[in-house]
């Protein structure tokens, strides 16, 4: 095999590894949501985590690297934030001996 055989199969190889890098604010949000699907937030906030999930899905539908994906993701790793928030108070207050509110 000669050197331009070898250089070319290494740029052929490489060039299907870049794909396009996701943005900071995807994997922030995937990382959330993967830690809120491991908590009792999957079972005591199952509705805000799957609203997180769902809001996931639409940024990683949205054009790679765009507006309306950083701001979806930024939106769904809030939403996943805020279901561990919860279910960490109600976990606390329950420890605590409070009573829940209705």
């Amino acid at each position: 095999m000669d050197d331009k055989t070898i250089i070319g199969a290494l740029v052929v190889a490489l060039a299907g590894c870049g794909g396009a890098s996701i943005s900071p604010e995807l994997r922030t949000a995937r990382d959330t949501i993967d830690e809120a699907r491991e908590s009792e937030a999957a079972i005591e906030q199952r509705s805000q985590v799957r609203l997180a999930e769902q809001t996931l899905d639409r940024a990683e539908a949205a054009p790679d690297g765009s507006l309306e994906e950083r701001d979806l993701a930024y939106v769904a790793d809030r939403l996943a934030r805020i279901a561990i928030a919860y279910t960490n108070l109600a976990s606390l207050r329950r420890a605590r001996g409070d009573v829940e509110p209705q």
